[in-house]
């Protein structure tokens, strides 16, 4: 069932691919096999599409990127000539000389991360690197790191997304009534209720869009991206400098 269902979200992103007609694509995390085969074939039609791999190294026990991705070219393609850059480099740790680089992305894959602040970092260099109008796909995106990441550009940062109609799960009755009815509540209680009441109660996934497992959004437009942009500076209450810091002191005690 979960092969099935990777084929399927797979081909739906070649599709994309082949619509969008990215030049420079970029996927944060090894993700699967079959997702990842689907982007190359698709970038090889594609006069000079990249695929910019970062990903880092794993253990022992699991299998490297780059045994992967050998492993994907004797599987599926007779030439070793993917378009792929593969860096095998901690996210936070590249990200930031991507962006820094000047490098741009049309279109960018952001798999399952272990820790929310991770998938926050990886989030912000692309959305500083990609032009309005470019594509984040959210894979795993009913885990909870990938979830809250998903509320976060869609409550915040206004990104629009438009799930795809695989298998869409339904929101609960429970919290549907909720919200209706604070919805017609006069204005002092529902102020009052939203400083007690979890945010997810009061605009739930499936009012924002992103129900499923796989989300797909769109960076606004300039004349959105702009006011946004003056609202998330000033919001954001987040030194990325000290978030990078601690994740890379946090990485070098782990044994």
């Amino acid at each position: 069932m979960k092969r099935k269902q990777s084929s399927r979200h797979a081909d739906f992103i070649s599709d994309l691919i082949t619509d969008k007609q990215p030049m420079n694509v970029i996927q944060v995390g090894m993700g699967n096999n079959i997702m990842t085969t689907a982007v190359c074939l698709a970038l090889t039609q594609i006069e000079e599409g990249l695929l910019t791999i970062v990903s880092p190294p794993l253990s022992a026990t699991e299998e490297q990127p780059i045994h992967q991705l050998d492993s994907l070219r004797k599987e599926k393609l007779e030439t070793s000539n993917w378009p792929v850059e593969l860096v095998e480099v901690a996210p936070e740790k590249v990200l930031p000389d991507l962006y820094f680089q000047s490098r741009t992305m049309d279109f960018a894959i952001i798999n399952e991360q272990r820790r929310f602040d991770e998938a926050m970092i990886a989030f912000y260099y692309i959305d500083m690197m990609m032009p309005p109008g470019g594509t984040i796909i959210i894979t795993s995106a009913d885990r909870p790191v990938m979830r809250k990441l998903c509320r976060y550009m869609a409550l915040e940062r206004r990104y629009p997304c438009s799930p795809p109609q695989l298998e869409k799960k339904a929101g609960l009755f429970l919290r549907k009534m909720l919200k209706d009815r604070l919805d017609k509540a006069p204005a002092k209680f529902r102020n009052r209720v939203r400083e007690f009441v979890n945010p997810d109660l009061l605009v739930t996934n499936e009012d924002l869009g992103i129900e499923g497992d796989l989300i797909i959004f769109t960076k606004p437009g300039d004349h959105i991206s702009k006011r946004e942009d003056m609202e998330y500076e000033a919001q954001l209450n987040m030194d990325f400098d000290s978030l990078l810091e601690s994740i890379m002191q946090e990485d070098e005690t782990q044994p």
